[in-house]
């Protein structure tokens, strides 16, 4: 019998999510928050932007795109603003581009 789960994110409207096995599961929010869950237990968050970085995520508006390059371990993710921001996978240090 497959499991299913019923969750809600309180993070606003999701705009993006995906699941990659190097990165783990990734929720985008219309407000601009990201969150990133481990890659063998979903149910467990590993980086919350509304904890770390809140006010420069912010600045990137709703999140409309975002990927995860295993090559370069990077989680990259843009908004309406026009800004690209890095989130590097082994540290969790968030970049934002100029």
């Amino acid at each position: 019998m497959e499991q299913s789960y019923r969750w809600v994110w309180k993070h606003s409207q999701i705009t993006n999510i995906f699941y990659n096995g190097g990165c783990g599961l990734v929720v985008s929010s219309f407000l601009g928050f990201i969150e990133i869950f481990d890659s063998v237990n979903l149910h467990i968050p590993v980086w919350n932007s509304a904890h770390s970085d809140q006010k420069q995520l912010r600045e990137c508006g709703s999140i409309c795109a975002a990927d995860y390059s295993e090559a370069l371990d990077l989680l990259v993710f843009g908004g309406v603003s026009g800004m690209i921001h890095f989130i590097d996978q082994t540290t969790k240090k968030h970049n934002k581009s100029v």
